[in-house]
This record gives structure tokens, sequence and C-alpha cells, in this order.
């Protein structure tokens, strides 16, 4: 699903005491609400700025040999065979139903949103 003109800011006060004591900081009030999604739901649900995905488009897939990620947290993760990665024509830009990558993380202002949700079912991992 395409959002357009998103306004990446601070989350209000009622959300942050929603997640803080699930242990998830604040970030921003489309990463929160995501996690607030996922915690009310069990199903990730991932934000990402469409400008910063190459042809715009994303799928998912099990990473490729030496393949990896920078994630959100600064670590540098590989991601093989055994690892869904949400990814787009390029290179992966999160890993499914865990963390996003530092390079596609959303920016403060207004922006164009692809948000993703897929039901991972455990036996398809």
């Amino acid at each position: 699903m395409i959002i357009r003109d998103v306004k990446v800011a601070p989350s209000p006060e009622w959300l942050k005491k929603r997640l803080e004591p699930l242990g998830c900081r604040s970030v921003n009030n489309i990463v929160d609400i995501t996690n607030y999604i996922l915690f009310e739901t069990g199903q990730p649900l991932h934000a990402f700025d469409l400008d910063k995905l190459s042809q715009q488009s994303i799928n998912v897939r099990r990473g490729r040999p030496d393949e990896k990620i920078t994630t959100i947290d600064g670590q540098e993760k590989i991601v093989d065979h055994e690892i869904l990665v949400i990814a787009d024509k390029n290179k992966p830009v999160a890993i499914a139903g865990v963390m996003g990558g530092k390079k596609q993380r959303l920016r403060t202002g207004h922006l164009t949103s692809c948000l993703s949700q897929r039901y991972l079912l455990r036996s398809c991992a």
C-alpha cells in the first residue's frame, strides 16, 4: 500500500506509553504505529520511504549467498537462504518480521510511504 505525503514526527504520548512497557523505545510516529500493530496482532508491518527503494518496489524472498544488511540498530548481518528478507530490486531492505535496514530509515518530514504487511507462516520460513 502506498500512502502519499506522510508526516514523520514524534509519536503522541499515548502511543509512547503503550509501547514502553513492552520494551519498545519510541522512534517516530510511523515506526511506532507499525510496532503497535505488531504487538496487537502478532503480525509484522514494515514502513519504507518509497523514494529510497530501487524501482520503488519490494518483494519477500530468501537471502542470497554472501548478502548483508545493516539493520537500524547499526548491526551488519549476513542474510543467507535461511533468512527471509524484504528486498527492493537490488538488495535487502529489511529482515522480514524482525528489523528494517539502516539505509531505509524513515526521515523526518513529509514522504511517500510504502507499507508492507505479510502474513508470515512458520512453515514458509
